[in-house]
C-alpha cells in the first residue's frame, strides 16, 4: 500500500522530468521503505506472529505519501543513476 503510493509519485516525477518511460519494477528495485506503526487489537496466523492478518480496512487510519516525502527522496543517490 505505502510502496505502491511513493512508486506512482516518483514515477509522476519522472514523467515530469522527461527520463523517458519508466516502469515500476524498475522504481520498486531502488525503494527501501521502512514503516513504523502501531496496530491496535492486531491478529496472527500463529502463536510466532510472523503474519499480520488483519486486514487493512479494520487498521482504523489510512496513510497517504505527502509531496513533502516525495521532494526529500527527489534527490537520493542510487548506484546507477541521481534522480535529481
Amino acid at each position: 500500500m505505502v510502496t505502491t503510493q511513493v512508486e506512482t509519485k516518483i514515477i509522476e516525477l519522472l514523467k515530469k522530468k522527461k527520463t523517458g518511460p519508466i516502469k515500476g519494477s524498475q522504481v520498486r528495485q531502488q525503494l527501501w521503505i521502512f514503516v513504523n506503526c502501531e496496530i491496535i487489537n492486531p491478529t496472527f496466523d500463529g502463536q510466532t506472529k510472523e503474519t499480520l492478518t488483519l486486514k487493512p480496512s479494520a487498521f482504523g487510519s489510512k496513510y497517504t505519501v505527502s509531496d513533502e516525502v516525495i521532494k526529500k527522496s527527489e534527490c537520493s543517490r542510487s548506484r546507477e543513476a541521481r534522480v535529481c
